[in-house]
């Protein structure tokens, strides 16, 4: 009988993360971040949400 198929999947314990050195995980995708956004991007950013907040706060003021 095979080791692995002597008991149900989702039995209480885990056996840890194994794989064979050579069937490595596939590569993830890198989370989107700010600091990855070039200079402009982010002083576009800053300006637009700057300017939208002046205009809640203008608003406020009426």
């Amino acid at each position: 009988m095979d080791r692995h198929m002597d008991h149900a999947p989702h039995h209480g314990h885990s056996h840890g993360h194994h794989h064979a050195p050579g069937a490595p995980h596939p590569a993830a995708a890198l989370p989107q971040s700010l600091l990855r956004l070039p200079a402009l991007a982010r002083l576009a950013g800053a300006a637009a949400l700057s300017a939208v907040m002046w205009v809640a706060v203008i608003m406020a003021m009426h």
